[in-house]
Order: C-alpha cells, then structure tokens, then sequence
C-alpha cells in the first residue's frame, strides 16, 4: 500500500518498529530515513508538483471533453459559434476538476497538520501545474 505522497506506508511503518527495537537499520537507505522523518515524498515529480497524479486525472478528463467537441461536426460547419464549446461532457469535466480541487484542499489541511516542514513545500511547489524550479527539503535535525 503507497499513500498519496508515494512513500510505501508499510516499509515507514516497519523502520519505526525497527527503530524502536533498535534492530535492522543498515535495510533503509538515507534517502528512506529523510522520506519517513519528513513523512511526504519530495522526489521525482513531486519536486515540481505536489499532486502529480490529480493533474493527470484533470488532463484525462478535460481530454475527454476536448475529443467531444472534436467530433461534433457543427463546431466546424459554418463557422465557429461561442455555444458550440457547451456540451453534456462539459460538465463532467467541470465536476471532476472540483471535486479534485476540493480533496486536495482537504488532503493539504491534515498534511499541514501532521508535517512541519508541508508548509514550506506548499509554498515553493504549485499544487497542479509543475514548476521549473525543484524543491529541495531541509535535511532532518
């Protein structure tokens, strides 16, 4: 079982046990160590965004309606017309991009809570559209 953040919640869970027996230690790499002490992945996309999979399921969606439109033949018959750019799957799209929107909100809130270092990371990485600046964590004490 991954979390939202891609640390394997498991192997977190196994390295505190394994820390408080005081046993087994050489298993985890620094890197891991650091990941868990944070408690939320800061590696690979999520450098440069902090919901990288939210953003492929709004692009899904939104690619679902760019293909509705795509194959109604009125959009290119006679012209274009403002109208033509509503259809049933609008809504969805519209819908989904809320409803996405609104559990990262959530989601942001318990993290804020939990983890300290969260607020820095929210505030140097977009939350859907990727940077071009990578984040870089503060190394734990």
């Amino acid at each position: 079982m991954t979390s939202s953040s891609g640390i394997s919640k498991q192997k977190k869970y196994k390295w505190i046990a394994d820390c408080k027996e005081n046993k087994n230690l050489s298993a985890y790499t620094n890197e891991e160590i650091e990941d868990f002490k944070r408690g939320f992945l800061v590696k690979g996309l999520f450098k440069y965004v902090r919901h990288p999979n939210y953003l492929g399921e709004i692009f899904i969606w939104w690619s679902i309606y760019a293909f509705t439109l795509s194959s109604q033949y009125s959009v290119f018959k006679d012209g274009f017309h403002f109208t033509d750019l509503f259809n049933y799957s609008m809504t969805s799209s519209l819908i989904m991009s809320v409803l996405f929107y609104r559990s990262t909100k959530l989601t942001e809130s318990i993290q804020l809570k939990k983890y300290t270092e969260y607020r820095n990371y929210r505030a140097q990485t977009n939350m859907f559209f990727p940077s071009f600046s990578a984040y870089v964590p503060e190394k734990s004490k």
